[in-house]
Order: C-alpha cells, then structure tokens, then sequence
C-alpha cells in the first residue's frame, strides 16, 4: 500500500512589512521617523527610522494599522492592512523641505540682536517658532510653500515675508530701525492719541500716550501719514521711514489756531472826530467876527438894522445846518448823507454870507 503524500509546509514569511519614505513621488529614500499604531489608535512600537538605501523591514501579526511618519516639520499618516501570507509595503511620499535662516538688528548693517520670531504657513493654521540671537541666525527646517515671518523686539513688531524652495535656504534679516515723533504741546499734561496710515489707507499703528513722552515707532521703509489728537482737536502729518531723517518735530501747540483768531476779532478803535470838531470851531470863530462886525454895522447904520437881522438869520440858518450835521454823525443814519456835498453847500453859504457883509460894511 503507497504512502500518503505529505501535506505541502506554508512557510509563514520571516518579515511581512516593509517600510520607506520620500520627499516626491519617485525620488531617492529619505530617512523619516515613524511609529505604528493599531486601528484603534494604541501606539504598538517605540520609535522608528528609516533607511535612505533600502526598506525597513519588519514582521508583523496579521490585522490593520496606522503609521505616522515625521520629517522636520512634515508629517503624514497612513492605514494599511497586513497577513502572514504576502509582505506588505507602506510607502509614503512626505514632501519637500527648505531651510529657513533669520537674523535681526536695531539698524540696517547694525550689529545682531536677540529677537523672537514665529513664521506662520499661509492659511495661518501652524507656526513654528525661530529665535535670531546675537551671534547666531535661527533656523528651521520648512516645508516648501509662502510663509508669513512675525517678530517681536522690546515693544516694536515687524513682519516679513519669505518663500521655501526645496533644498534651499531662504535668508531674512528683519530691521527694528526706529522712528521718533517729538511732540510740542501748549498743555503739557494732555494725551496724545496717535494713528498711522500706510500709503494705501491701512492703519498701521495707533497709541494713545502722554504729550511730555516722545512716539517711538518700527516701521517697514516707506511713506507714513500721521494723525495726531490732543484735546478734541487733529494735526495731520507726513514722514518717510528709511529716509536720511529719524525724528519729526510734531507742532501741537496752536490747532486751533488761537493768536490768528483773537488777532482778527480785535474791536477797532472809532477814528478820530478832530476834523469835524476843528471845523465846528472855525465855524464859530467865524460867526463870532461876523457878529461883532454887525454890532458894529448896526451902530453906524441904524437904518439898515433889518438888512442886519436879515443876514443874522441867515448866519443862524448856517450854524444849525452845521449843528445838526454833527449830531447826525453820533446817531445811526437811516439814509447814507453825502458829506462831501454836505460841506460844499456850507462853504457855499459860508463865501455867500461873506460877500454880504463885505458890501454891507463898505
């Protein structure tokens, strides 16, 4: 009776996983640390590497896992299913990477400084910090994409924008250059709210601080416009950061323009009424001679007495003309006099009451 055929032996084989990370589809291994977790998340082994010339190679219970695989600050998970009969490959393409190099100074070519500084990736969702020091740039290991750079010096802030290539490194010096706004102010204990506007409108700062304390401010180069507020009242302004100049003298003493305003409401003083009271006189004078040559008239003409009264009346018509053309001017006119004409027609009575008694008293 033959032998029964033995059952074939199903070698189990010895490793089941294989394991390898590059930065692009197709390109050479990397190395990049991983772990992996069962399905439900229980991290099952320590931490890995793997190799830049070949898979890692392990061997593992049939079931399903995860693996998480970092690089710098890449990072990327995956599922994958595994079984003693066929060897399971997990590949995982991370991306590319770039270097970040940052450096810092109070002046441009000024000697380095220790600044903290976080660069953000472009929807803001994660940031990694990078700290500039004195004698050595920060650096980091970047995914490539556009990066927004913000660092803080003292109180100033600045911000600066940089890309990630791969394998290159991007170099940003940030520079905290200072800009003063001395303030001159009539009450010094007033409080100056200060508001500045890049050329596009954009409000780039604002602070509110006492007038005696000059505004210290660390802008990007370019053109500024400033707005002052003290007391209810605003004092626009212009400078140029980056320029030759580091200060601006901010005149706040006169917005109201106070000297112009009382130098204009100033009462003139009335002019001066001596012609008009010379004149008067003068009058008087003159009726006072035309008086006294009448007396005398009268005594040595008796007869001619009513042609005397005749020219008196006519001496005293003048005079109250006279008389209340002086009072007119003291009181408001309803109706504009011509006094040019007035004066003429008193001359004119004046010459004709003259030439009366010139030819009475011959």
């Amino acid at each position: 009776m033959a032998k029964p055929k033995p059952k074939p032996v199903i070698r189990k084989p010895k490793n089941n996983l294989e394991i390898s990370a590059s930065s692009t589809k197709g390109g050479p291994l990397i190395k990049a640390d991983f772990e992996i977790y069962s399905a439900s998340g229980k991290k099952l082994t320590d931490t890995y590497t793997t190799y830049t010339d070949k898979p890692r190679i392990f061997t593992v219970p049939s079931g399903n896992y995860q693996i998480k695989m970092h690089h710098g600050m890449l990072s990327k998970s995956k599922k994958f299913i595994t079984n003693t009969k066929r060897i399971s490959k997990v590949h995982l393409v991370l991306g590319n990477e770039g270097t970040i190099e940052v450096t810092a100074s109070e002046t441009e070519g000024g000697k380095w400084i220790n600044a903290n500084c976080r660069a953000y990736n472009s929807d803001q969702s994660d940031s990694w910090y990078i700290g500039p020091r004195k004698k050595k740039a920060g650096t980091k290991q970047l995914p490539v994409g556009k990066y927004t750079l913000k660092c803080s010096y003292n109180a100033f802030k600045k911000k600066a924008a940089f890309e990630i290539k791969a394998g290159e490194a991007a170099k940003v010096h940030v520079v905290f250059e200072r800009f003063k706004i001395l303030p001159q102010c009539k009450n010094t204990a007033s409080a100056v709210d200060y508001e500045v506007y890049a050329t596009n409108g954009r409000l780039v700062f604002d602070a509110r601080q006492p007038c005696t304390k000059p505004l210290q401010l660390t802008l990007d180069a370019e053109d500024y416009t400033l707005e002052a507020t003290i007391d209810g009242s605003v004092k626009k302004a212009k400078f140029t950061v980056g320029s030759s100049s580091k200060s601006m003298v901010l005149d706040l003493t006169n917005l109201n323009h106070e000297a112009e305003i009382q130098a204009d409401t100033q009462t003139l003083k009335p002019a001066n009424p001596k012609p008009q009271e010379e004149q008067l006189q003068q009058l008087d004078q003159a009726a006072g001679v035309i008086l006294e040559e009448a007396n005398k008239a009268t005594r040595a003409h008796k007869e001619d007495i009513q042609k005397v009264g005749a020219l008196l009346n006519a001496l005293g018509g003048l005079l109250g003309n006279t008389s209340a053309a002086s009072k007119e001017t003291k009181k408001p006119k309803i109706k504009q006099v011509d006094q040019k004409a007035q004066k003429e027609n008193a001359d004119k009575a004046f010459d004709e009451a003259d030439r009366d008694l010139e030819m009475f008293t011959k």
